[in-house]
C-alpha cells in the first residue's frame, strides 16, 4: 500500500466525466486515508465541468476530468454534516478518485488529482459542521487527503505471523 503521486491523472483520463453513471456507497474503492495539504486546489475552481464552476471549467483538452461533488449525488434528506470520514465514505465509491477536499467547513468534493495555485494568506480555518473538533478547508482553500487502497493488510499480517512462528 503506497502513497499515488498527484499526477495519477495521467493514468485515468475520463474520470468523473460521466455524473449519471456514478452510484455512490456501492462499490468500496478505498480503505483507508491520510491528509495531504491544506491548498488553493485549480480543480476545484476549474475543474468542475457539471456543477457550479461549469462555466470556469479548463480541462477538457488537457486531462478530459472533473471533479465530483458529494452534494450533486446525495440527496439532501440524506446529507450528513460533513467531516473527513464523511467524505472519505461517499468519495471511496467513485471511480478513479485518488484524492478529497473539503471547504467551507462543509463542502466535499471527489478528485482524481489536486493542483495548488497561487493564493492569499488565508488558512484551512473552518471547522467541520460534522465536528467542531476537525478543519474542513477555508474559505479559498481545501483540507486535501489521499485516498488509498491496502486491502490485502489482513493478508500480509497472516503471512506475517505464519513466517513469524517458523523460526
Amino acid at each position: 500500500c503506497g502513497t499515488k503521486s498527484k499526477f495519477s491523472f495521467l493514468q485515468i483520463p475520463g474520470a468523473g466525466m460521466e455524473p449519471g453513471a456514478i452510484k455512490p456507497f456501492t462499490n468500496v474503492l478505498k480503505d483507508g486515508f491520510f491528509g495531504v495539504d491544506c491548498v488553493k486546489d485549480y480543480l476545484f475552481e476549474h475543474g468542475d465541468k457539471f456543477g457550479d464552476n461549469k462555466a470556469s471549467y479548463k480541462l477538457g483538452d488537457i486531462t478530459n476530468v472533473s471533479i465530483v461533488h458529494y452534494a450533486a449525488h446525495v440527496p439532501k434528506e440524506d446529507r450528513e454534516q460533513m467531516t473527513h470520514e464523511i467524505c472519505f465514505e461517499f468519495c471511496r465509491t467513485v471511480p478513479d478518485m485518488l484524492f478529497f477536499g473539503l471547504t467551507n467547513g462543509r463542502e466535499c468534493y471527489c478528485t482524481p488529482y489536486y493542483e495548488m495555485e497561487a493564493s492569499d494568506s488565508s488558512e484551512c480555518d473552518e471547522v467541520c459542521d460534522g465536528d467542531k473538533g476537525l478543519i474542513c478547508g477555508g474559505k479559498t482553500k481545501s483540507s486535501l487527503f489521499s485516498m488509498h487502497m491496502c486491502s490485502n493488510t489482513a493478508e500480509m499480517l497472516t503471512n506475517g505471523a505464519t513466517s513469524m512462528t517458523e523460526v
